[in-house]
């Protein structure tokens, strides 16, 4: 037979000391309840055996709450924790589990009856805890380590988890307090417009892929901002989570290779070739261990996690996948502003055709309708023309309205270029982010909203201009889109191209 645990109760109030005794000795009748009513009992019980569980209050007149439950955990390490007491405010509620205490039951007619239930969840947490401390400190130093700033807080903005990388990415210096801290305050230096009416839009999520910062130093730094909402399913907002990343070497790069002018087209051209190297060589290598390992904890270990634990375990195993993700990205990308394969009568009507097919599973999963007007035959490379129609009716089916999706593919002859048009019935695009889309790792929306990594139009602009056309979009929100581009009738640099086997 067991032994029989030990549970001290530390109230104050007598009448509230006595009930709820009351209560968890008709729940465990097996196990000891004992009162500690003063600091004499207190005495007494720390100085005997190793209690099972605590159940105090924030505070009394001989002693802090908090200070209490440390001096029991000094002791007895092993002790779980339950605070029973009214509402904390709201910076120590952000602060309980930082205090150590697993469990807080709010104290009323109800809380008494949920007692013995938050005894047990408090104690099936330490077993799993006990019972995947291994994996869980793997998995602790994957997210301490993490080059990205993660973080936790209050639905109503208050911090209450963040790791070294966040005070990092943010230009804070380490060891800066940040957990108790509103996120008003801590962001307003990287979302300088959002700070007013925080938390509000951070509960409807924001992605700001870069944001100008100055930091505390007086340095400027970009960085990307991620704020998401986890809900139950009712939809009641449990907390906000997010990620920085400080993104100015990769702007910095970005800049660089994008050299104007057709003096500078050879070195940027070689700056973009170095990048997709190390993109990857260098990068790729380091991003596939965190993933291997990531995943490997999700398939060993998901289930000796506590449910917060698994909560970061998911967030690590699909931003990894994003990242890579975004790396392939990046590489097309890079390859497709690349001269390489010399531009020859390409037919349009054949590259759609690909393209469709290569969408077909989406296509019948949505029951879109897609058609399309004869298309000529012009100069182009005919792999990057398959990949442009892919892109543009692939997001035509991703950001679909309430109908089934529809799409229309269309071009019209002008003077010296075709003019295409690719018009679909979706959601639409606000004006003032219709120059903004083109751009690398631009998001309108979140990835749980409509998956994606922001590459799909910045490879297409590419990819026109690469043929010498232009790229652009007509939409009102809610109407659908339609993205129009051109390809000229003539080679853009006469002399270089030969016959283009596909």
């Amino acid at each position: 037979m067991a032994e029989p645990r030990l549970i001290l109760v530390a109230l104050e109030a007598s009448a509230d000391r006595s009930l709820a005794v009351l209560v968890l000795r008709q729940a465990f009748p097996e196990d000891r309840v004992e009162e500690v009513a003063d600091p004499i009992a207190f005495g007494e019980a720390l100085a005997g055996p190793a209690p099972s569980a605590l159940v105090t209050a924030l505070g009394f007149s001989w002693a802090e709450g908090p200070r209490v439950l440390a001096a029991v955990r000094r002791r007895h390490p092993g002790v779980v924790s339950v605070v029973f007491d009214l509402p904390p405010a709201e910076h120590v509620a952000a602060r309980l589990s930082e205090m150590g205490v697993d469990r807080y039951v709010r104290r009323d007619s109800a809380g008494y009856l949920e007692l013995p239930v938050a005894l047990r969840e408090a104690w099936a947490r330490a077993e799993a805890r006990r019972s995947g401390d291994d994996a869980e400190q793997v998995f602790r130093r994957l997210v301490e380590d993490a080059p990205i700033g993660l973080f936790s807080a209050t639905p109503n903005g208050v911090l209450t988890r963040a790791n070294p990388s966040f005070a990092r990415v943010l230009g804070m210096a380490p060891g800066t307090p940040l957990l108790g801290r509103s996120l008003r305050e801590v962001l307003s230096g990287a979302l300088p417009d959002l700070a007013p009416s925080l938390p509000e839009d951070l509960r409807r999520g924001v992605h700001e892929p870069e944001v100008r910062l100055a930091t505390q130093t007086g340095d400027v730094r970009w960085v990307g901002v991620d704020v998401w909402g986890v809900r139950e399913q009712d939809g009641t907002l449990l907390r906000l989570d997010g990620a920085v990343q400080d993104v100015t070497s990769a702007r910095a790069e970005s800049a660089r290779s994008a050299g104007t002018g057709e003096a500078g087209w050879d070195s940027s051209r070689a700056e973009l070739e170095q990048l997709a190297y190390a993109v990857s060589h260098d990068l790729q290598e380091p991003l596939h261990v965190l993933s291997r390992h990531a995943h490997i904890l999700a398939e060993r270990y998901a289930k000796r996690l506590d449910a917060e634990g698994e909560r970061f375990l998911g967030n690590l195993v699909g931003s990894s996948d994003r990242m890579q993700a975004m790396l392939d990205g990046i590489l097309e990308y890079a390859r497709a502003g690349r001269e390489g394969r010399a531009l020859a009568p390409v037919d349009f009507n054949r590259a759609l055709e690909e393209a469709l097919e290569n969408l077909r599973a989406r296509i019948e999963e949505t029951g879109a309708d897609v058609r399309h007007t004869t298309l000529p035959v012009l100069p182009g490379e005919y792999r990057q023309v398959v990949q442009l129609f892919q892109n543009l009716v692939g997001n035509a089916l991703k950001f679909r309205g309430t109908e089934a999706p529809r799409v229309i593919v269309g071009a019209r002859e002008r003077e010296s270029d075709w003019r295409f048009a690719v018009k679909d019935n979706g959601i639409g695009i606000d004006p003032k982010f219709q120059q903004r889309i083109f751009g690398m790792f631009q998001r309108l929306h979140t990835a749980e909203e409509y998956p994606g990594t922001g590459v799909g139009l910045a490879l297409c602009k590419r990819i026109v201009e690469r043929h010498g056309g232009e790229i652009w979009v007509h939409s009102t929100p809610g109407e659908g889109a339609t993205f129009f581009f051109t390809i000229p009738k003539q080679v853009p640099a006469p002399g270089k191209e030969e016959a283009d086997p596909s």
